[in-house]
């Protein structure tokens, strides 16, 4: 029984659990020993980091219930620099007095249950001494559960709500529990984090899921010792790790930010606290407070006494020091000034505004420090500025767009900016359409929400009236959203999705959204929409945009569009496969991506065409850089390009007036068609912008208004250009300039807090200082009169002085460290870029004469041009004790393992390892090894590589040298190979003695003149009749039966191969050797040229085809042999041939002619010795061949030359360039000729080489590394063939007038492509034989370019019965009555011609045309003679003459056979051709897409053909043909008809109600007075309305909403298009 009773004892006492639950018990103080560490660097030992320890004693009291006070005391710190870990921690007197007194003052704290509640503090303690308490109490800060030992919860500390997990150890013996806690810093709720400087890049959550750029996490072990009064906290260790790497987390290579913590309880006392009698106010809970932290720029720590005086200071320094060149510190301190100017306020700023406002040079500085701030205030600043027209334009225009860009865009700062952007609209001078283009790019830059009301007034289908606006303007509209889908991208994928399905709006507003679309990453819901939606597209331009934008983004390699790629490749598959291969024409997508996940960096080149099918230019042009790093996704680069008129200009060569007004108006012609619409004519010639990291900073536009006001500065005279006479006069007077330029382009901060109370930094920043000075000084001989023009230039002497330096300086900053107004420790890398570029030159310009000349002084001393420094410290700086700051190396030398310094001992290894382990260490550190054996010193002594080019004939030399120390032999890690010190320069160095370089250019009578050497050639009869003899030599082994067995073998071979037939097929050059012997006889003196143009023409059927060296024979029996068999001899053959080399060597063209140019580049020494180059151009021209040659010599009596000869023949040409001895060394050969190929047109380039200096075939052969890929991306598919390893050939054959197929035959590889679309049509049809004209060497390419020319325009057929449209549509369907119809018109809003014909009498075919151009009116019609009638404004013509012209306006009318042609180009109209009833009108080129009428629009896109004058589309050909009528006012001219809406007979249903419907078109009826004597049956849209609320009819003609109608039904109605009509008939 007592065993019982003794074992029931024991389990109720063990049963019992003890209080581990931390209290502070009331009259008793507590004292711990704390010690807080803080290092950064290098994980790796023996390398150097910096970092900062505290120790103190803590006590803490209870005060009351819940409530307990902590107090500091006895306070040591110390500073770490050096080698870890070897050196010791050093302490800092200075450092302690400053954070002792900062944290004199206690704090209390709620406490209850092992968390921290609410802190009270004194107003005293700052911000900075708060967080080191809240560091000591977060280790109190504990979650003990009574249940579990192992558990996860989100828990609050100083660093935010974390994931936390705990497990519980008991030692129930020594009533001790062991808790250890680890938080993911990385996985918070509530993150405490500041990130300030990355505005405008978006981070990318695909590239932080495959790698943590950051990471972070925290351990603590506690040891709690419970008693029976209480439980106490003996012992806590803190462990916080920070590691970051801008790469792979892998392999990459990373630093750390480490933070320990120690508290151990070192005594009880029972005793009452004293509390102090000081108000003590709540300053918030456990979580970490941001306070000035942004006020303090890593790598700036200084004292602030007198704010405004040190501003002062530091402006001063940099204007003086940066007058002439700008000094290395000078970037550091402008980032002092940015410091200085935050802490600064409005009154601050007012005052130094005020006193410097007035000097430019401090002026321009203060705002380039302004702009940097990018805060609030400064925002502020300069709208005050700009409100009071206190800056010019350029002035605000730079300081807002820079200010912004570096800004947060938050609330306040939008409030700031919008009256900004205002401002600069209302401002604005130009026309509205400008001024609204420039308010929405303004909305767009700022990008918020709070502007998306604004930009949808602009937008079609969001507000009324909208749809009128000019589509550039919609265009900017949607584009303005960009910036704002960062922020909420599925709002916009609303918007755009809706603009884009809506067919009403412009083809190309609707591209541009689905652009703004595909940028917001949608799902794939709304692609399969978007794929869809095409099946049914009218618009082939938007289709084929769809289809190669979902085509490019599907083969997109960035983490961020895998999922949005893997929904483009499922969106592909539902549309056709005849967009793959769209022309040139249709707007199109291209985009080029590479990402390395082995360093986490990527980069995309994204560019879009939207083209209009009538012009060979794109109407848009983007082209935009992505780039990914550290997680994030910045777009550097974009540019943009408008260029909608740019054909038209160029076709016209002269810029189009389309504001003029002709005096017969098309306009009021145009006035009786119904609701006619203009197409904006008054576009800009071209447009542009440029945008950087979202922003659009650039943009611009050249219109007839900037082009005039150039030729007016031309050709005007002085009074209305007062300002270019004023420069000029200065400039004749000499003037000094000065510009710098100061500007911090990248600042991105993240500021965490550690477990320690102090922040964690890391930052990145980059500021530069460019300065230039010097002066200019010009002379003008004569000296301009007071009447003076800029085109008097070309005749005068100008002579220009200058001496300028350009001097920068880059700063780049990575800092990853702590970072407080009192002291600063961790690593900090630094890269600086120096420029320094003399510009000294003086220039002499005679255009009259020809002449130009310019002289450089040489080079006296040895200048860095370029200089790249970069090195890596371990930096501490004390606030208090400043010039103890320290910067050590990270990678020291002493710190770099060299195993050539160990001593070898043949002892045992395993007794003696101990003492080379030891040996190690005793040189590195004291205790551990660093590095492991195998890790040897590479890199002890430094890697230098220079490269000098020794320019010694210029007096110069310039050498590129790089320097590296890293720490690579550590870790092959990328950023191991970036730590350490690395450096790279360019620099020139004086060389031979010279007194300047001298550049002289004659062109004209006087080129030779200027020869300073007489260019020969020596003879070279001996080494050509040796090279004859090799010749023949070769040509017997040739002719050997075992060469010809292996020729077939290695052909065996090669046909083999799957080869497409188009480069199976034999080109047949245009020139037989007939003509091509008569053509180089006619215009070479050598008796030779005959057999070199023969033979030379032969080459090109021996490349492709001949299968012997004997041309002859291979022709004869070309037929008989398979076509495979002559295509593969012509590789064995074409290098042996004379195909491969000029049969003879051209006679030297200098010694009949002199040169046409000289260009001298001499060093003038002072021993008259001649020293430099010289280059000769001569050119022998004749109508059939033309010779041109350049030659290079230098001008000291040497054999080296290099030579440049051309051939060009009407429908051939040949050139080369030889370099070396006599110009025989070195050769390369190309020829080009034009034949047929399978009798297809076709043209062949072959450039062929003998011997080549080895770093041109280096360089080939790395770049033909490239040229499989590339080529792949352009569709090119490759094909084996053993092709000649000298030789390229390029063979192009039209096979339609848009395509052709391609071949290309490199060493090595074999590219074609089938069916390569163009963006012009060629002339595969021979001109008519009235405009052939002969072909001669000199109009070659202007004949060509007019033929195609000629080959793009458009014509357009009308019949009795039907005709067929500009693009080629063929309707039957004809409107012959009195009435006239409008064939074809210029549809812009100024409109410069109109085509209309009217039929003469119903029963016959005959008919009137009517040619209204500018200001001619021209009436072709049918005489009693059946001969055509032709009157100009109203003047009979072609009587007694077959032609008659109007030079001024470049109209042209005359008879051919039975027909009459009117051509005006100039006005769009290529020639109307008319024979009495058939009516054919041809339009240029780039009037495509700008016409209008019964022709149709001309855009190549046969969807739209039945476009009426509303821009609606005709549901018939009828209601086609009857909305182009014109219909007259009375009946007295013949057109007895009128337009009127019509009402739908009876009541249909719709949506199941009884409805009256309206035409939503107007149909022809007869007039008032007249009755139908014939109708036709015509397909119209009706919209309804509920029967019993429908308006009336008369109602519905003068309702405004008829123009908006939606078409509910498509009925057939009865027009009527013939009346009989009583004398008083009229519209009304």
């Amino acid at each position: 029984m007592r065993g019982l009773i003794l074992a029931l004892t024991l389990t109720l006492v063990g049963s019992q659990h003890l209080n581990y639950q931390p209290d502070f018990k009331e009259n008793k103080v507590y004292t711990y020993d704390y010690e807080s560490v803080f290092l950064g660097g290098l994980p790796e030992r023996g390398l150097a980091r910096a970092g900062i320890k505290v120790k103190c004693k803590v006590e803490i009291s209870g005060i009351g219930p819940k409530l307990c006070l902590i107090r500091i005391h006895s306070l040591e710190a110390a500073e770490y620099n050096g080698i870890w870990p070897r050196d010791p921690f050093a302490r800092s007197s200075k450092l302690t007095q400053a954070l002792s007194a900062q944290l004199r003052n206690p704090v209390k704290f709620e406490y209850s249950n092992g968390r921290v509640g609410n802190l009270m503090a004194p107003d005293a303690l700052s911000d900075d001494g708060l967080n080191f308490y809240r560091g000591v109490l977060n280790v109190l800060e504990f979650t003990l559960k009574k249940s579990q030992n192992t558990y996860n919860l989100q828990e609050a500390g100083i660093d935010g709500v974390c994931n936390t997990t705990y497990v519980l150890q008991e030692n129930r013996k020594a009533n001790q529990l062991y808790v250890a806690k680890s938080k993911d810093l990385n996985s918070c709720d509530e993150r405490a984090q500041m990130f300030t400087g990355a505005a405008y890049t978006c981070q990318c959550p695909a590239c932080r899921e495959k790698n943590k750029y950051s990471r972070a996490a925290t351990t603590y072990s506690y040891k709690i010792k419970s008693s029976h009064e209480e439980a106490l906290i003996v012992q806590v260790d803190v462990q916080e790790l920070h590691q970051f790497t801008p790469f792979h987390e892998v392999t990459g290579g990373d630093t750390i930010v480490e933070a320990r913590q120690k508290l151990v309880l070192s005594d009880v006392e029972k005793h009452s606290a004293e509390v102090p009698s000081t108000e003590f106010r709540k300053r918030g809970s456990l979580r970490y407070h941001f306070g000035s932290e942004l006020l303090q720029l890593p790598g700036q720590l200084f004292k602030i006494k007198n704010l405004e005086s040190q501003i002062v200071e530091n402006l001063r320094y940099l204007v003086e020091h940066t007058h002439e060149r700008v000094p290395n510190d000078a970037p550091s301190k402008f980032l002092r000034l940015v410091q200085l100017f935050r802490v600064a306020n409005d009154d601050v700023y007012e005052s130094v505004w005020k006193q410097f406002s007035s000097r430019p040079v401090y002026r321009r500085l203060i705002l380039d420090v302004i702009s940097a701030i990018s805060t609030h205030s400064a925002i502020r600043f300069l709208r005050h500025r700009i409100e009071r027209q206190e800056l010019s334009d350029l002035e605000a225009a730079q300081a807002v767009l820079v200010g912004l860009h570096l800004s947060t865009p938050t609330r306040e700062v939008i409030e700031e900016a919008v009256p900004l952007y205002d401002f600069a609209a209302e401002a604005s001078s130009r026309a509205k359409e400008e001024e609204m283009v420039l308010a929405l790019k303004a909305f767009g830059n700022v990008g918020h929400p709070n502007i998306l009301k604004r930009i949808m007034k602009f937008m079609p289908g969001y507000a009324p009236g909208a749809s009128d606006l000019p589509v550039r303007v919609q265009n900017n509209a949607v584009m303005a959203l960009r910036n704002l889908a960062k922020r909420d991208p599925r709002k916009v994928q609303d918007i755009t999705l809706e603009l884009f399905l809506n067919h009403r709006i412009n083809p190309e507003v609707r591209m541009v959204a689905a652009f703004v679309l595909l940028e917001t990453k949608p799902g794939l819901p709304v692609l399969v929409t978007l794929a869809n939606a095409m099946l049914k597209e009218p618009s082939m331009q938007v289709a084929t945009f769809i289809f190669t934008s979902l085509r490019a983004l599907g083969r997109s390699t960035a983490p961020d569009l895998q999922v949005v790629a893997s929904a483009c490749r499922m969106a592909l598959r539902i549309l056709s496969p005849k967009l793959d291969r769209p022309g040139y024409r249709f707007s199109k997508v291209f985009r080029f991506s590479m990402f390395r996940e082995s360093l986490m960096i990527g980069m995309a080149a994204h560019s879009l065409t939207l083209n209009n099918v009538g012009s060979i230019f794109p109407s848009i042009a983007l082209s935009k850089f992505r780039a990914h790093f550290v997680g994030y996704i910045g777009e550097p680069l974009e540019v943009g390009l408008r260029a909608e008129r740019l054909q038209e200009m160029l076709a016209k060569r002269h810029v189009p007036d389309s504001d003029s007004d002709s005096a017969i108006d098309v306009r009021e012609v145009l006035k009786t068609l119904s609701d006619w619409k203009a197409q904006p004519s008054d576009k800009p010639l071209a447009a542009g912008y440029m945008k950087m990291f979202g922003q659009e900073i650039v943009f611009g536009a050249l219109d007839k208004d900037s082009i005039q006001t150039l030729l007016q500065a031309l050709y005007g005279p002085e009074e209305k250009i007062p300002s270019i006479k004023k420069f000029i006069s200065h400039l004749q007077g000499g003037v000094g300039t000065q510009w710098s330029k100061a500007l911090l382009s990248a600042e991105v901060r993240r500021i965490v807090p550690m477990c320690i109370g102090f922040p964690m930094e890391t930052s990145l920043y980059h500021a530069s200082f460019t300065n230039v000075a010097g002066s200019v000084q010009a002379q003008i001989s004569p000296t301009p009169s007071s009447d003076f023009r800029l085109a008097d230039l070309l005749n005068a002497n100008i002579k220009v002085r200058s001496k300028l330096t350009l001097s920068m300086v880059k700063d780049m900053i990575f800092v990853m460290g702590t970072n407080t107004h009192l002291f600063q420790a961790g690593l900090e890398a630094h890269a600086k870029v120096n420029v320094n570029i003399p510009m000294n030159v003086a220039a002499t310009l005679n255009i009259k004469d020809k002449n130009f000349k310019l002289e450089i002084p040489p080079c006296s001393q040895e200048t860095d041009v370029i200089t790249l420094r970069s090195k890596t410290y371990a930096v501490t700086r004390n606030l208090e004790d400043l010039a103890a700051t320290k910067m050590t190396p990270v990678l020291l030398p002493e710190a770099v393992p060299d195993i050539m310094k160990l001593s070898f001992d043949s002892g045992s290894a395993s007794s003696e390892s101990d003492k080379i382990r030891g040996r190690l260490s005793s040189e590195i550190i004291s205790t551990g090894n660093i590095y492991s054996a195998g890790q040897s010193s590479q890199q002890k002594v430094p890697s230098v590589r220079s490269m000098c080019f020794n320019a010694s004939t210029f007096g110069a030399e310039i050498c590129a040298e790089g320097r590296s120390v890293n720490a690579a032999f550590i870790r092959k890690a990328p950023l191991y190979y970036l730590v350490g010190e690395n450096a790279v320069k360019l620099t020139f160095k004086p060389g031979s003695s010279i007194e300047k370089i001298q550049v002289t250019v004659q062109a004209g009578a006087q080129a030779a003149a200027k020869m300073v050497r007489l260019v020969k050639f020596e003879d070279a009869e001996t080494e050509l009749a040796s090279g004859k003899e090799a010749i023949k030599k070769v040509k017997k082994i040739l002719d050997e039966p075992t060469a010809q067995t292996q020729a077939i073998t290695c052909f065996g071979i090669l046909q083999e191969q799957r080869v497409p037939e188009m480069y199976r097929l034999r080109f047949k050059s245009h020139l037989n050797p007939d003509q091509a012997a008569s053509s180089s006889s006619s215009s070479s003196s050598s008796p030779q040229s005959g057999s070199s143009s023969s033979s030379s023409s032969s080459s090109s059927d021996s490349s492709s085809s001949s299968s012997s060296t004997r041309e002859s024979s291979s022709r004869n029996s070309s037929s008989s042999s398979s076509s495979s068999s002559s295509s593969s001899s012509s590789s064995s053959s074409s290098s042996s041939s004379s195909d491969s080399s000029f049969a003879h060597e051209p006679n030297f063209l200098g010694d009949v002619l002199p040169p046409g140019l000289t260009i001298v580049a001499r060093a003038v020494r002072s021993d008259n010795k001649n020293q430099g180059y010289q280059a000769t151009a001569y050119i022998n021209s004749a109508a059939a061949k033309v010779d041109m040659q350049l030659v290079v010599v230098q001008l000291a009596e040497t054999n080296w030359k290099a030579c440049a000869d051309s051939v060009v023949l009407p429908l051939k040409a040949q050139a080369r360039f030889r370099w070396g001895k006599e110009c025989r060394e070195y050769r390369i050969e190309a020829r080009a000729s034009t034949g047929q190929i399978s009798r297809n047109p076709a043209v062949q380039v072959k450039v062929s080489w003998t011997k080549l200096p080895s770093w041109i075939r280096r360089t080939t052969i790395t770049a033909m590394e490239f040229v499989p890929g590339i080529a792949f991306l352009m569709g090119f598919s490759e094909v084996y063939q053993k092709n000649p390893s000298q030789e390229l050939v390029v063979r192009a054959v039209a096979t339609s007038p848009r395509t052709i197929n391609t071949v290309i035959k490199a060493p090595g590889l074999t590219l074609y492509y089938e069916a390569f679309p163009l963006p012009f049509a060629l002339p595969v049809n021979p001109p008519p034989a009235s405009q052939a004209q002969e072909v001669t060497a000199w109009n070659v390419l202007p004949e060509i370019s007019s033929l195609i020319a000629r080959e793009d325009q458009s014509t357009c057929e009308v019949r009795e019965e039907n005709f067929k449209t500009f693009d080629r549509v063929k309707y039957k369907c004809s409107f012959n009555k009195d009435c006239n119809l409008v064939v074809a018109q210029d549809c812009t809003a100024h409109p410069k011609f109109i085509v209309l014909t009217r039929k003469v009498n119903s029963r016959s075919s005959s008919r009137e045309v009517y040619i209204n151009i500018s200001s001619s009116s021209i009436k072709l019609s049918l005489s009693p003679s059946s001969s055509i009638f032709v009157s100009y404004n109203d003047e009979p013509v072609l009587i007694r003459s077959k032609i008659y012209q109007n030079k001024r306006e470049n109209i042209q009318i005359y008879r051919n056979e039975t027909t009459v042609v009117v051509e005006a180009p100039d006005q769009g109209l290529a020639n109307v051709t008319f024979d009495g009833s058939t009516l054919k009108v041809t339009v240029v080129s780039w009037m495509r897409g700008r016409t209008c009428g019964i022709c149709g629009n001309n855009d190549g896109q046969k969807q739209n053909e039945l476009l009426m004058p509303n821009h609606r589309l005709a549901h018939s050909c009828s209601a086609f043909v009857h909305s182009w009528v014109l219909v007259e006012e009375t009946c007295a001219k013949g057109c007895k008809l009128q337009r009127r809406y019509v009402k739908l007979k009876g009541h249909p249903v719709i949506d199941g109600k009884e409805s009256t419907c309206y035409s939503v078109d107007k149909i022809l009826q007869c007039m008032r007075g007249c009755t139908p004597t014939e109708k036709t049956s015509v397909k119209v849209g009706f919209s309804c309305f509920p029967k019993d609320s429908a308006v009336s009819l008369s109602d519905w003609h003068r309702s405004s909403d008829r123009k908006h109608a939606a078409e509910d039904i498509v009925e057939s109605v009865d027009a009527e298009i013939d009346c009989s009509c009583t004398d008083d008939c009229s519209s009304s």
